[in-house]
C-alpha cells in the first residue's frame, strides 16, 4: 500500500480551518462582553434578540449559509452582552444595601472616585455632583462593609454680592480620593437614601 507524502504545512491546513470558527465565535462573544459592560439594556431584550437571531440563522442555514453564520455570530455577541449584565446577581452589593431599607438612619463612609463639579441649581443656588464609592454602612445595630457606587447631589445657596467679598463659594469641592461620611435615612417605599448631612 502506497502512502502519499504531504508536507507539514498541508497537514496543518485542515486543523487551522477547523479552529477558525472558534476564533470568530470567541471574538464575537468577547465583543458582546465589552459592549454589554458599557451599554445596559433590560436582560429580556437581550434574550429576545438572541432568540430572533438564532431562529433567523436556523431558517437560512440551507439557503444562505454565509448569512446564517453571520447571524450565529450575532447571537454569540448578544450572549456575551447578556452574560456580563446578569453576572453576580447573588453577590451584588445592592443586596447588602437593601438590608438597610427599613427607614433607619445610617452613616455611609465613602471616598470620591471622580472630581466634583459645581453648577447652577434650579432654585438659584449651587449644586455639586460627585461620584463616590462606599466603604461601609453603619447603623445602630450593625456595620457592614459595602463596596458600591453612588452619585451625590449637594446643594447650597449661592453667595450674595454683599456677603463679605462675594467671591468665595460656600460649598466644599470634593477631589479624587477624598473621604466623607454621609448621614442619611433610607426610605422603605422608594428604597432610596435621603441625605441629611455630610461630615468630612
Amino acid at each position: 500500500m502506497n502512502r502519499q507524502s504531504t508536507s507539514p504545512a498541508l497537514q496543518s491546513l485542515p486543523l487551522a480551518r477547523a479552529r477558525q470558527p472558534l476564533l470568530w465565535a470567541a471574538s464575537a462573544f468577547a465583543a458582546g462582553i465589552l459592549v454589554g459592560s458599557r451599554a445596559w439594556r433590560p436582560p429580556v431584550w437581550w434574550a429576545l434578540a438572541i432568540l430572533a437571531f438564532m431562529a433567523a440563522a436556523a431558517y437560512l442555514v440551507r439557503e444562505r449559509g454565509t448569512m446564517a453564520k453571520i447571524l450565529a455570530l450575532g447571537a454569540l455577541f448578544l450572549m456575551g452582552a447578556l452574560t456580563i449584565q446578569i453576572r453576580g446577581n447573588g453577590d451584588s452589593p445592592n443586596a447588602e444595601i437593601l438590608r438597610f431599607d427599613d427607614g433607619q438612619e445610617v452613616l455611609i463612609t465613602a471616598h470620591a472616585i471622580a472630581e466634583g463639579y459645581i453648577a447652577e441649581a434650579g432654585f438659584g443656588g449651587l449644586r455639586q455632583s460627585i461620584d463616590v464609592e462606599t466603604e461601609e454602612i453603619a447603623s445602630k445595630a450593625k456595620t457592614v462593609p459595602v463596596k458600591s457606587g453612588m452619585r451625590l447631589g449637594i446643594y447650597a445657596k449661592e453667595p450674595k454680592p454683599d456677603d463679605e467679598d462675594g467671591s468665595a463659594s460656600p460649598m466644599h469641592i470634593f477631589h479624587y480620593g477624598e473621604r466623607a461620611q454621609i448621614s442619611c435615612q433610607t426610605s422603605p417605599a422608594a428604597k432610596l437614601p435621603q441625605s441629611r448631612r455630610i461630615r468630612l
